[in-house]
């Protein structure tokens, strides 16, 4: 298991042929591995001097053997007596290993810092495969980026897609011949990685992509790969010859795969069971009825519904057959249990943080996050870990700002698309980290593990924040009620979030904290920025009111009623309305745009605080709220705001008085009531917005909160 190696002395082994390697590279490629993140406990480094000629490379392993270890991994410098080829040479470190994964990386090449640990855990949550390869860019010569593509074992089998550092798991090694080599003329070999992989898929071993790490190729000039386009072709039809006529064995590595994806959905069944056709067909019937797509249904429950209505609503209550709305957001079809029979070693106390979350989306939500995982930064020797469901393309936006304040990051859907080897990935990175406090905001493979993480690490403490519920959707509030007798603090961002939480779902009083939003009144300064000079920028009219929408293009910000607004105004020359930001919506928004002269469209931006500059005032028609980010933003820099009568933006305008609401109906009334409040206050803009920025001073500075978030990890790191 994991980070507790009884058959393996070391969880992974990195191998390391040589010959002839210039020091300076050499020392290169193990600083590469000297700054990884997995424990240096774990691992080992094999050297395997393959007899090389050259006098300064001589002096540099015998520099390198005679070392205790190698900045706290452990060591070994092998020597061939005579040279063997780079096949053979992989072939004595794999022999030699004391690992549960290997690693072959050549004595030039580089591995990112979290590529040992993430590969690692790759590997463990997935028993079934035989291999984990990385995203692969090439440096020195050529530049080149490749992230890694799904499994496709015929695809492999006619062109290889996998690093040749790709981590393998060793008795899948033992099941083939081991890398080989094969002359295609005197000094051209094929690739012998590539064979490699080819031999595991038809021994029924499949490979696993790890898109949140990169293995690092120096492409020269002249190459295996750059050399002419015949020797190549030679290299690969000597592969196809050996293993054509074992074609037909790549299919075991593909129906293991599948199978193995299929399990880690449902619970013990087969693609092919009956058990899973009843299950399919009983969702199918629940579709016809309700309308609403439901793939999967248990067809026990399913009978019980119709000829026994007291089991069946005994076995609801109990939840013994379906899924909390958690545990379907993690993508699982079926009650599974999470006791993966991992008794987690006892480590040294960390001085940690856990923060996970769904995703780097562009929002406040994510915003406030950030705004705590700062404060946890200024703590001295606190290392802080980040953990993400969802990282693919929009999702993205906040990486970067994340990852400037965080030791380690993990996106859990570029290590696996495998729900229970997701969990499994972040159980284990629990166990390794043993963290003192995890920190979530809706990640749904955290609340999963919470039960498991109470019966293993009680003194763990593990805490939420939640922001906001709509009238027919609870949300993260309601998710969450299954789990909160595991959780040790509820945060809440208002005191009415509070009293819904107490109120509504049952939770004790004494574990909900009200923590409120904070705003960095520095960088949302109304001085640093010229409107005149912006809206020229921009090419937008200097002699009219330009009224703004910021924020995302999704169903809660409801941009609808916003566009049916200008086109409203669609006569009124003395108004113009400019949106800003993305979305699911966003090529709806685009094509309205082209349809009215008096809309503009800005794109989005990791800079409000300037296009918040261009506005004379900002309407924010959010379907509900919880308290919303964008209204301290447009008070502190003075734009008076026009926003629904919703929990969120009423007590920000009933103590800030810089706005005015309007209860909502359906996008073209609202509408029309926006457009009467722009006439009403036409006058008074200027002065509702200069109120803003007091009430933000006097109640939200983060310079302040940023104090009160950082004591409390401090009491919980005590």
């Amino acid at each position: 298991m994991f980070m507790n190696q009884i058959e393996d002395q070391f969880l992974v082994s990195v191998v390391i042929p040589v010959y002839n390697t210039p020091p300076k590279l050499l020392r290169e490629t193990l600083d590469s591995v000297k700054k990884q993140t997995l424990d240096k406990d774990l691992f080992e480094v094999l050297i395997i001097n393959d007899c090389s000629p050259d006098p300064v490379t001589q002096v540099e392993l015998r520099r390198l053997e005679g070392l205790s270890d190698l900045g706290g991994i452990h060591l070994r410098v092998i020597h061939h007596e005579t040279n063997k080829w780079l096949a053979e040479v992989r072939n004595t470190g794999i022999r030699e290993s004391r690992g549960k994964y290997i690693v072959n990386l050549d004595s030039d090449d580089l591995i990112a810092p979290s590529y040992l640990k993430k590969c690692a855990l790759t590997m463990e949550a997935h028993p079934g495969a035989g291999w984990a390869y990385p995203n692969l860019q090439t440096f020195e010569s050529l530049y080149y980026f490749a992230t890694a593509p799904d499994f496709n074992a015929k695809k492999l089998f006619w062109g290889n897609y996998c690093a040749c550092s790709s981590m393998f798991r060793k008795s899948a090694w033992l099941t083939t011949r081991g890398q080989r080599t094969e002359m295609v003329t005197e000094n051209v070999k094929w690739f012998e990685d590539w064979e490699f992989y080819i031999q595991l898929m038809k021994k029924g071993w499949y490979g696993v992509p790890v898109r949140d790490t990169t293995f690092y190729y120096r492409r020269r000039v002249k190459s295996m790969i750059t050399r002419s386009r015949i020797l190549l072709f030679v290299s690969c039809y000597l592969i196809y010859r050996t293993h054509i006529w074992g074609y037909w064995k790549l299919n075991r590595a593909q129906r293991n795969q599948k199978r193995d994806i299929q399990r880690g959905k449902q619970n013990r069944h087969a693609w092919w069971s009956p058990s899973t056709w009843l299950n399919r067909f009983s969702g199918h019937l629940i579709t016809q009825f309700k309308g609403r797509p439901v793939k999967y249904y248990p067809f026990t429950l399913f009978f019980q519904a119709i000829f026994s209505k007291h089991r069946f609503i005994k076995n609801i209550l109990a939840q013994e057959y379906l899924p909390t709305s958690v545990e379907a957001d993690c993508g699982l079809l079926e009650k599974r249990n999470f006791d993966f029979d991992l008794e987690p070693v006892v480590r040294q106390e960390k001085k940690s943080v856990l923060f996970a979350h769904y995703w780097w989306r562009m929002g406040g939500a994510e915003n406030v996050f950030l705004d705590w995982v700062k404060a946890a930064r200024d703590i001295d020797g606190v290392k802080l870990i980040n953990l993400v469901c969802n990282s693919y393309s929009e999702n993205e936006y906040l990486k970067p700002e994340f990852e400037e304040y965080m030791d380690e990051q993990y996106a859990l859907d570029k290590l696996s698309t495998n729900p229970m080897a997701s969990l499994r990935i972040c159980w284990n990175l629990i166990v390794q980290e043993q963290p003192k406090v995890i920190y979530n905001m809706h990640n749904p493979f955290i609340y999963c593990l919470t039960p498991l993480i109470k019966q293993k690490f009680p003194q763990m403490q593990i805490i939420d924040l939640l922001h906001c519920e709509g009238y027919d959707d609870p949300a993260w509030f309601g998710a969450a009620t299954d789990y909160q007798q595991y959780l040790d603090k509820r945060i809440v961002i208002s005191d009415f979030w509070k009293e819904v939480l107490i109120d509504k779902y049952e939770e004790k009083a004494e574990k909900v904290e009200v923590m409120m939003n904070a705003l960095d009144l520095k960088r949302f300064d109304p001085t640093k920025y010229d409107k005149k000079a912006l809206r020229k920028q921009f090419k937008l009219p200097q002699n009219k009111i330009v009224v703004g929408f910021l924020g995302r293009f999704e169903f809660q910000k409801n941009p609808h009623t916003f566009l049916e607004l200008a086109e409203l105004f669609h006569d009124d020359r003395r108004f113009q309305f400019v949106m800003v930001g993305s979305g699911s919506l966003e090529k709806e928004v685009k094509s309205r745009v082209k349809r009215l002269s008096n809309l503009t469209y800005l794109g989005y931006t990791k800079k409000p605080e300037m296009y918040y500059s261009l506005f004379d005032v900002v309407v924010f028609p959010s379907v509900y709220e919880g308290y919303p980010m964008v209204g301290l933003e447009a008070a502190a820099m003075k734009v008076p705001i026009i926003a629904t009568n919703i929990t969120g933006f009423r007590e920000q305008i009933d103590q800030g008085n810089f706005g005015v609401l309007y209860d909502q109906e359906q996008p073209k009334k609202d509408a029309r009531k926006i457009r009467d409040l722009l006439y009403h206050h036409q006058a008074d803009w200027e002065s509702i917005g200069e109120r803003g920025r007091d009430f933000v001073e006097r109640e939200h500075d983060y310079l302040h909160q940023k104090e009160v978030y950082k004591q409390f990890f401090e009491d919980l790191l005590k």
